[in-house]
C-alpha cells in the first residue's frame, strides 16, 4: 500500500529549495562585490593617473573617477579622496574610492580601493 504524499511539497521545498536559493543569493553577492571591487580599483587608478599627469588637479581626478563610476556602476554611491603624498623621497599621486551599492545585502560594508602613481609634477 503506497504512503500518502500529502504535505510533502512544503517539506521538499524547505529541504532543497531554500538551501539552493541561499547558495544562489550568496554566489550573486560575491560576484557583485568582486565586480564592484574591480570597478573601484579601475576608477581609483584612472583618478591617480589623471592627478599624476602634468597639470593634473584633485578636481580633475575626482571628475575622472566619477565619470568611470557613472559608466561602470551607475547605481552605486561613492566617496572619492585625491591627494599627493611623498614616500621615501618619491612624490606619489593617490586616489581612494569608497563604494557601496544597493545590490549588496551587506551594504553596511563598503568596498574601498586606493591607487597610487608616481607624480610627474614633482
Amino acid at each position: 500500500m503506497p504512503a500518502n504524499d500529502t504535505g510533502s511539497a512544503p517539506v521538499e521545498f524547505l529541504a532543497f529549495g531554500l538551501p539552493l536559493f541561499l547558495v544562489v543569493l550568496t554566489s550573486s553577492q560575491v560576484l557583485i562585490a568582486g565586480y564592484l571591487a574591480n570597478v573601484a580599483l579601475d576608477a581609483a587608478s584612472e583618478g591617480a593617473q589623471t592627478l599624476a599627469y602634468s597639470d593634473g588637479t584633485e578636481q580633475a581626478s575626482r571628475s575622472r573617477v566619477e565619470k568611470v563610476l557613472n559608466w561602470l556602476a551607475p547605481q552605486s554611491s561613492s566617496q572619492v579622496d585625491a591627494g599627493r603624498h611623498s614616500e621615501a623621497g618619491i612624490s606619489l599621486a593617490l586616489t581612494s574610492v569608497r563604494l557601496s551599492s544597493p545590490f549588496l545585502l551587506w551594504a553596511g560594508q563598503p568596498i574601498q580601493e586606493t591607487a597610487s602613481v608616481i607624480d610627474e609634477n614633482n
